[in-house]
């Protein structure tokens, strides 16, 4: 079989189509697999994170200030205020606890109460609440009352709730601990 015969001359078609195809395909980005770019993905998304922790933080400390509270921050970012700690049975993890509650924004929008929403009952390390709630609970014993404010970290995060507490919201909760088992 004759090539040149079958294809014609490399002037005609043939050529200049075959040239394109080569050149167009080396035109084409060179993208890294997603497991050699999830590194810088992973490194802004922290970055991102560590500028928000410290925006809240600012946002909170402001707060407090205006207010004229006397709060105390835990290493995970909860700020407490114990008015009454409580003589009954100390909460503890894996106990159930019944309390009443209050949340609310920064700005006083009361989102729930246990005088709307009726008490609560967790059982700590199980409960599937905020990580901040459960850390305050377990500074209290039956009988205690405090305030924690909450950043959107240990509250609802970036989302909230879906119902009454928007996203990134940082929340004043006041805990009443009526009951623990």
């Amino acid at each position: 079989m004759n090539w040149r015969k079958l294809l014609g001359r490399p002037e005609t078609i043939w050529f200049p189509l075959l040239l394109m195809i080569l050149l167009a395909d080396c035109r084409r980005p060179v993208r890294l697999p997603p497991e050699e770019q999830e590194p810088d993905r992973n490194e802004r998304m922290e970055k991102v994170n560590e500028f928000l922790v410290v925006k809240d933080e600012e946002v909170i400390r402001n707060f407090i200030g205006r207010m004229g509270w006397e709060m105390e921050r835990t290493e995970s970012g909860l700020w407490y205020m114990i008015m009454e700690r409580g003589d009954g049975p100390a909460v503890t993890p894996g106990k159930t606890v019944a309390y009443d509650y209050r949340i609310s924004l920064l700005d006083g929008t009361l989102c729930y109460s246990s005088e709307e929403d009726g008490a609560k009952t967790i059982r700590t390390g199980y409960s599937g609440e905020g990580a901040g709630l459960e850390e305050g609970v377990l500074m209290l014993r039956e009988g205690g009352y405090a305030r924690f404010i909450m950043p959107p970290h240990l509250a609802f995060g970036l989302l909230g709730d879906g119902q009454r507490i928007p996203a990134r919201a940082t929340l004043v909760y006041e805990v009443w601990v009526r009951d623990v088992q």
